[in-house]
């Protein structure tokens, strides 16, 4: 799921593993220039987890998402929210292709702008962690984006990707996200974010920097996880 901007309005598109569509959201993003756009086939992410807006035993994820905690998962809050009143969601991890991976059921969340925490009722089993940064990169620095999400534009119709790919961005400046939080502007480089690729991260480092959070045909917002105010919610929070 992906939020993109239209002319004046925000439309979001909750794909089966789209970024929401809010993972975009800049002066005048467009969804995203078709799968994790071009990029590559990511061959290892053990921290990867899927987002399901329910309890995993229907349809398909919704968005990706980062295990930050052995019980903590980190995920786009309008994934959650954007044109959904449910309060039952789940996650899997352990595996690189959509729809697979070992299912945990959310028991609460907790959100800070266009980022949200999970808190599994259960703890993952021998998790690999995703660090999260506690320093915001420079301009024209790149970064690494991951995600399950469409392998065409959001304006049309075709399936998510079948497996987790990735691609890089260069980092642009600042921006703000679908809910109005700070967040990273991103540069195509080898590739753009779309439908199915919200809530995924975006890494620098070795650490993760950002959440998607909307996206444009060459650009997408990330929500910065880095910056003072949001880093310390999740330290407090999460206790990473």
């Amino acid at each position: 799921m992906m939020v993109r901007k239209h002319s004046a309005a925000v439309v979001a598109v909750l794909a089966a593993l789209g970024i929401p569509t809010p993972a975009q959201a800049a002066t005048n993003p467009m969804p995203g220039d078709g799968r994790i756009v071009d990029g590559k086939v990511t061959e290892s992410a053990p921290w990867a987890a899927q987002f399901y807006r329910g309890d995993g035993s229907a349809s398909g994820p919704s968005c990706s998402a980062s295990i930050i905690a052995v019980d903590w998962v980190l995920v786009a809050d309008h994934c959650l929210t954007y044109g959904h009143t449910g309060k039952v969601f789940s996650v899997k991890v352990g595996s690189l292709k959509r729809g697979e991976g070992t299912l945990y059921q959310v028991e609460r969340y907790l959100s800070k702008y266009d980022v949200t925490l999970l808190k599994l009722a259960t703890p993952i089993q021998n998790p690999v962690i995703a660090p999260v940064a506690d320093a915001v990169p420079t301009n024209g620095s790149e970064v690494e984006i991951y995600g399950w999400g469409k392998t065409c534009p959001v304006s049309q119709q075709c399936p998510p990707s079948p497996v987790l790919k990735q691609a890089t961005l260069r980092i642009d400046g600042a921006a703000k996200d679908h809910k109005g939080g700070p967040a990273l502007q991103l540069t195509h480089v080898t590739g753009n974010a779309s439908n199915g690729d919200s809530g995924g991260p975006a890494w620098f480092g070795g650490k993760v920097v950002g959440v998607a959070s909307t996206a444009g045909t060459r650009n997408a917002q990330y929500s910065s996880i880095a910056v003072a105010g949001t880093r310390q919610w999740i330290r407090s929070n999460a206790g990473v």
